[in-house]
């Protein structure tokens, strides 16, 4: 077998070299700035602090001459801080990813108009979760055919139609009017008069009473 390169060894004796000179990632800052999220949340958030701490790392074994390294350092650098960033908005705001979504064009907005961003977003997360809401429930829900009121006793309605009806027979004291051809008489049964005039009951009265004069 060959023998190890001189110059191999050497950057191994510099990258442990480098690596004793480094801090241990820094965990318990990770795990305070999560304690106030959610478990879920927590966890990934924590997940990208370390990896971020890493990445740190890493940037310092970059030499300054090799500017297109450092530039991709930078960029998962901005990523790992926008995605944390947007775990803390989505635990903070009961809309959760949907203000994250709404949030999401705006990203790039100065620090001084990023808390009023945020809550616009929260506003249109909602709103779009509230129309979303709405769509889904209309197929299930038909508009009930318009009914009469029922008629029972304690219903307004029926008291008014009950009142109508009872008024109707005394409407003739009210304003009188003569027999006509359809009215029958109780007394006789023929119709054309009632039975205060049937004539029939008139003569038997007549009768009855030149009867009882007589026996006087």
């Amino acid at each position: 077998m060959s023998e190890s390169s001189p110059r191999l060894e050497l950057n191994e004796d510099i990258l442990l070299e480098r690596d004793n000179s480094l801090p241990p990632p820094n965990i318990h800052k990770a795990a305070d700035k999560s304690s106030d999220l959610g478990e879920g949340n927590r966890i990934q958030y924590t997940f990208n602090e370390e990896l971020l701490d890493t990445v740190n790392k890493l940037s310092k074994f970059i030499p300054n001459s090799n500017t297109q390294a450092y530039r991709l350092v930078l960029d998962i650098t901005d990523k790992i801080k926008s995605r944390n960033k947007k775990i803390r908005i989505a635990d903070a705001f009961p809309a959760g990813l949907g203000t994250v979504r709404e949030y999401e064009p705006n990203a790039m907005a100065s620090d001084s108009e990023d808390e009023r961003k945020i809550r616009q977003a929260e506003t249109r997360a909602i709103r779009t979760s509230k129309e979303k809401s709405k769509s889904r429930q209309q197929p299930y829900t038909k508009n009930p055919p318009l009914q009469q009121p029922a008629e029972s006793y304690g219903n307004p309605a029926y008291a008014q139609h009950y009142q109508r009806n009872q008024q109707q027979p005394f409407r003739g004291s009210f304003a009188r009017r003569e027999p006509c051809s359809i009215d029958t008489c109780h007394y006789c049964k023929q119709q054309g008069h009632w039975r205060k005039n049937c004539p029939l009951l008139a003569s038997l009265r007549s009768s009855n009473s030149n009867s009882t004069t007589y026996q006087k």
